[in-house]
């Protein structure tokens, strides 16, 4: 999964990494928002799935080491019978990359309405519901 998010990261655009950047810098903890130049919104996309992901609720958290199990992995894998991540663990691995899209498409479609309504965007990863 973290291998994953730093690909995605990494094909992001010079400007949307900066955005980022700057997203840590002026993010409000007290209301979990940041204002957002519409041209970088592929910058909250990518904050917003990466704090779903991961499990944080400040977007700093991302750039420090984890000192926790990554709490959005967790629970995607409880969404899991038992029996299924026993027997078939293999065809759960090939899942994730599959459902970490499916999750992004989600953030890049909630960040839209979120940018066209107000202008800024709300870093809440449990805006996000579950994949599955």
């Amino acid at each position: 999964m973290r291998q994953l998010l730093r690909r995605s990261l990494a094909d992001l655009s010079r400007t949307d990494r900066q955005a980022i950047q700057l997203a840590t810098r002026q993010f409000d903890s007290r209301q979990a928002t940041i204002p957002l130049d519409p041209a970088c919104e592929e910058a909250a996309v990518w904050l917003l799935a990466a704090m779903h992901w991961c499990g944080y609720r400040h977007p700093a958290e991302l750039d420090r080491a984890p000192s926790h199990p990554p709490t959005g992995l967790l629970r995607w894998l409880a969404s899991f019978r038992s029996i299924q991540q026993e027997y078939r663990p293999q065809g759960i691995v090939v899942l994730l990359p599959l459902d970490m899209r499916r999750m992004e498409y989600r953030s890049r479609v909630l960040v839209a309405s979120m940018i066209a309504c107000r202008g800024t965007v709300a870093l809440l990863p449990e805006l996000l519901p579950l994949v599955r």
